[in-house]
């Protein structure tokens, strides 16, 4: 049985579909969130506020308020969609090709995409709690624990994310080296598997989750996670591209079948 059958054409339409809804409402929210707040630690080495804000042990009202709560959870919750979409498409290549392991760990990474939508959600509505009142007493006091829960929501979805992307590389690195047959033997077949554009997932998830994962977990490193998110829309645009191109050819196929 072949790769591209058109039994993935459902999944690859909603993938398709999802993913374009989740560009959309990311460039909303990026157009609705000031990239330069007036209150921010001196010590940071951030550029963006959303990530800031992720890694902040202790954000302000004022930080809190820079951003649109709203357009982030939506955006957020279609990234969820999208990536459940996405593991889920690369699930049924491998099913219809016995040949083909992408997923060595499809359950985990399908578990840790539901716990990256919840934690990032229960973050984003932590933002907006009524315990987040600005009052000294509230701040002052060693039993506030919302700082903590927030702080450890919001690693557990970068770990969670980081996770995931380090699989879809490896997903997208299996699949060219079974369709391409490439062996990187040399620095110079390298230099032409990282320039092929079939070869950009591999490369731009990879390094999304080693620079996510190397942010998070190493002290007042989290810059790193800046790059990171660079990666995961550059991965996201070329895996979109690859959908399309395989709706093509189904659609090739089928019409070829029909003339036959």
């Amino acid at each position: 049985m072949q790769v591209t059958n058109a039994a993935l054409q459902p999944l690859l339409l909603t993938s398709y579909t999802l993913g374009i809804c989740y560009l959309l409402s990311f460039l909303f929210y990026a157009t609705q969130t000031s990239s330069s707040p007036t209150s921010r630690p001196t010590t940071a080495l951030y550029q963006t506020q959303t990530i800031y804000l992720s890694l902040a042990h202790s954000p302000t009202s004022l930080d809190r308020n820079s951003i649109d709560h709203g357009a982030l959870a939506i955006t957020l919750f279609l990234h969820g969609l999208f990536t459940i979409c996405h593991c889920l498409t690369l699930a049924g290549i491998q099913t219809l090709n016995k040949k083909i392991n992408l997923f060595p760990f499809l359950k985990l990474t399908l578990f840790s995409t539901f716990i990256q939508v919840g934690m990032s959600l229960g973050y984003v509505l932590s933002l907006n709690n009524k315990a987040n009142a600005e009052s000294e007493e509230v701040l002052l006091a060693s039993q506030d624990t919302t700082p903590m829960i927030r702080l450890f929501m919001a690693k557990a979805s970068w770990l969670c994310t980081s996770f995931i992307w380090l699989t879809l590389s490896m997903a997208y690195g299996s699949l060219l080296c079974y369709t391409k047959t490439v062996r990187l033997r040399t620095w110079r077949s390298l230099m032409f598997f990282v320039g092929d554009y079939r070869g950009i997932p591999v490369v731009a998830y990879g390094c999304a989750g080693l620079l996510s994962l190397y942010g998070v977990l190493v002290p007042l490193q989290g810059h790193w996670c800046e790059p990171a998110f660079v990666g995961c829309l550059m991965g996201d645009c070329a895996s979109l591209h690859q959908i399309w191109m395989r709706m093509r050819d189904i659609e090739t196929e089928n019409e070829e079948k029909k003339k036959e």
